[in-house]
């Protein structure tokens, strides 16, 4: 399985520009609260997680914010980043039908 760089970024586009185009300015979350799994027991679908922890919306646009001044991406603010997709597309999803 591949996805190109070049791939991505147009899906990260696609995503931006629907937004824009529906004249969402600023996204209003309303869920804060997740279940979190570890990243590799995410993918281990043969076996049930050990530990399942609660994330935070609030946290990860907090930190996320934060992340926008040094422009270094880490594990971590891809995880938040992948927590914030998620939401968006829980409580935007007229958005994308």
């Amino acid at each position: 399985m591949k996805l190109s760089v070049s791939e991505l970024q147009c899906l990260f586009e696609n995503i931006i520009n629907r937004l824009n185009s529906s004249n969402i300015i600023e996204l209003d979350f309303k869920k804060d609260y997740y279940w979190k799994l570890d990243l590799g027991e995410q993918f281990d679908i043969a076996n049930n997680p050990d530990v399942i922890e609660i994330g935070q919306i609030s946290d990860d646009l907090i930190e996320l914010k934060k992340q926008l001044d040094f422009g270094e991406i880490d594990i971590l603010t891809l995880e938040r980043l992948c927590a914030v997709l998620s939401v968006i597309n829980l409580e935007y999803s007229e958005l994308w039908y």
